[in-house]
């Protein structure tokens, strides 16, 4: 059975917590970073599988 805290979080479009930390709220690398991750990452297998990895690493660090 699987805990809920090990379950991976529902992509949302403002999940970029790293980049936004790092280049603040509005700024163009953060846009350019989302556009990435839109455009590129979630249209492929690999992409999506980097994506759940971050949200599982991210949850940790943001605990």
């Amino acid at each position: 059975m699987n805990k809920p805290n090990s379950q991976i979080p529902p992509y949302t479009p403002s999940g970029c917590f790293i980049a936004t930390v790092v280049y603040g709220r509005g700024s163009h690398k953060l846009k350019s970073f989302r556009r990435f991750r839109d455009k590129v990452l979630l249209r492929n297998k690999f992409g999506r599988l980097f994506i759940s990895f971050y949200y599982r690493i991210i949850i940790l660090y943001k605990s």
